[in-house]
């Protein structure tokens, strides 16, 4: 019988993710978010979550419930993540309308909210590389 590589089976050791249990910690929250607001630094970027209320004919107030901020690296994930899976329910539902008031800032005014998820998010794109392009020159 032959013997083991020890190198090979160092390498299954350093990819074979332990076991892992998850668990909700004392301070875990659960909130409800119709908003989202982001601010970024150099080095990460966070999101605040909040809901909107109508308090009088014409007037809004959003009321910030929470923030989480993350590194730039996990912000990536974390998009590709978001866009993966709405992609996965619009091909396996109904296109995700967005209305077309108050949907995105005075930047993404022409952006179709009509657009299938990965359609809309290059057009995003291409809007912030253009903007991107316009303000090094």
């Amino acid at each position: 019988m032959p013997e083991a590589n020890p190198q090979e089976s160092q390498l299954t050791q350093c990819v074979t993710p332990p076991s892992t249990r998850l668990v909700l910690g004392p301070q875990f929250m659960r909130v409800y978010a119709n908003t989202t607001r982001f601010g970024a630094s150099i080095n990460d970027m966070s999101m605040f979550f909040g809901e909107a209320f109508l308090v009088g004919p014409g007037e809004i107030t959003t009321e910030e419930r929470v923030c989480v901020t993350l590194s730039l690296p996990q912000a990536k994930i974390l998009a590709g993540y978001l866009a993966a899976n709405l992609l996965f329910h619009e091909i396996y539902n109904d296109s995700i309308i967005q209305p077309q008031k108050g949907s995105f800032t005075a930047q993404f005014a022409g952006v179709d909210t009509k657009l299938p998820v990965d359609q809309l998010i290059a057009q995003i794109c291409e809007i912030v590389r253009a903007g991107s392009e316009s303000a090094k020159r």
